[in-house]
């Protein structure tokens, strides 16, 4: 969590693997995310991006988890739950 934690207050721009779409990035402040210990990810912390809400919904009726948004992972992640 803490490289996590340092990227986002460290960079004005930020990608992220689009886990609905393998080998896309897409821009971290628009991405929809999940928590979920059903899938492991290579961001840590059972984190995973997807472009839009629809997907993370899609994803969210197979596996338990939260949904985030930019705003609300940050805060997350940055322990202000």
């Amino acid at each position: 969590r803490e490289l996590l934690r340092n990227d986002i207050q460290n960079n004005a721009i930020s990608l992220v693997a689009d886990y609905g779409n393998p080998g896309q990035m897409i821009p971290a402040a628009e991405a929809f995310y999940i928590i979920s210990p059903e899938i492991k990810s290579p961001m840590g912390a059972n984190l995973s991006a997807v472009a839009n809400e629809e997907k993370a919904n899609e994803i969210l009726k197979e596996h338990s988890g939260r949904l985030f948004t930019w705003t609300t992972i940050k805060n997350e992640i940055e322990g202000k739950k």
